[in-house]
């Protein structure tokens, strides 16, 4: 198995990559890969397609993140995976893969921000990289085919579900996720201003009311704050 993954790195030039981890993660990569049975389901789609490089990571680290248990060591594997992809996600030429991807990773790094450190300021980079290609995305997921090839069901989180079955746009973590910290921080004018740029874009907020009942929430709490000055 680590001759597979050693030439599994070789193909991909993913030598930076591998050099960063411990011994400690490299063995515990060997360990998911001998339970993942199957290596080249790794590289290559059911249609023997061959991944690009940036889905290879994508899936990989996917893998770790959605595990029932996270350990200490998959989030160390799982934060330098996301570090290294996102520096190369530029070669990436989809945009749809692009916004998935930084969609898994604001579920899992805000999930565990309380937990390990930097996985706030992690997730907050994700929302952030997701919404500046927002407007890309929503083109290349209008314009695409549906259901869109080789996307898999267990790419996506499951409040998208829903989105397989109908198209157009899904719910869009970045700017949902965004709003939501910059209510805990009561950055009222922030929120105003990623609520309505979603909604101008086309996205949905995926709540009851959505960016318009943030907006207005936003707008009110402003309001009391003028008239408390």
């Amino acid at each position: 198995m680590v001759e597979i993954i050693k030439l599994i790195v070789e193909h991909y030039k993913l030598e930076t990559w591998w050099d960063n981890f411990t011994e400690e993660e490299k063995s515990a990569i060997v360990e998911i890969y001998e339970k993942h049975g199957d290596p080249v389901a790794t590289v290559e789609y059911e249609d023997g397609t061959e991944m690009s490089r940036f889905e290879f990571l994508w899936h990989f680290s996917a893998d770790i993140g959605f595990r029932d248990s996270i350990f200490d060591v998959d989030y160390d594997i799982f934060s330098k995976t996301v570090r290294f992809t996102d520096s190369v996600a530029d070669d990436e030429k989809s945009y749809i893969n692009r916004h998935f991807y930084h969609d898994r990773n604001i579920f899992v790094l805000y999930s565990h921000r309380n937990k390990y450190v930097g996985a706030n300021e992690l997730a907050i980079s994700a929302c952030e990289q997701q919404i500046a290609i927002s407007q890309k995305a929503a083109m290349q997921f209008l314009a695409s085919p549906h259901p869109i090839p080789h996307l898999r069901k267990n790419d996506i989180l499951p409040m998208h579900r829903s989105w397989l079955e109908i198209g157009g746009l899904p719910i869009h973590m970045g700017y949902k996720q965004l709003c939501i910290i910059h209510e805990k921080m009561e950055n009222w004018q922030e929120v105003i201003h990623l609520a309505e740029k979603a909604k101008s874009e086309g996205w949905p907020d995926g709540t009851a009311g959505g960016w318009d009942k943030r907006i207005k929430k936003a707008r009110k709490k402003l309001g009391e704050l003028a008239k408390s000055t």
